[in-house]
């Protein structure tokens, strides 16, 4: 077996690792956005159920933070998870693209220090 050979098969089980340990982190963030929910839920009972007589209920801005909070939190946990799955499809599908940094910065061809013969 030469070294390329070795090489490659070394390669596909790190990407499959790597697969792996983005399915994992992708479902420890979808755990954890249920604790946005909670707070959520909480802004919630806040605002809606009644409290018990000879108590002041808190300000009915203070459980509106709770729930738009929560609410935010959650989603974007979610779409951060949705985000991982999605590298762990293209990973096993091996179509990731790369962004060419000419892209994220169209002056970079413009730079005074930079001529056609160097790197910048």
């Amino acid at each position: 077996m030469d070294e390329d050979t070795k090489q490659s098969i070394i390669d596909a089980e790190h990407l499959k690792l790597l697969r792996w340990g983005y399915f994992f982190s992708g479902a420890m963030t979808v755990f954890f956005s249920l604790f946005g929910l909670a707070y959520a839920a909480m802004g919630f009972m806040f605002v809606n159920f009644p409290v018990p007589d000879g108590q002041n209920p808190p300000p009915e801005w203070f459980g509106l933070i709770f729930g738009i909070v929560g609410t935010v939190m959650a989603v974007l946990m979610w779409v951060l998870a949705a985000a991982k799955f999605r590298v762990a499809k293209a990973l096993r599908e091996r179509t990731m693209r790369r962004v060419s940094t000419q892209h994220l910065t169209p002056l970079s061809e413009t730079r005074a220090w930079c001529s056609p013969s160097t790197r910048c």
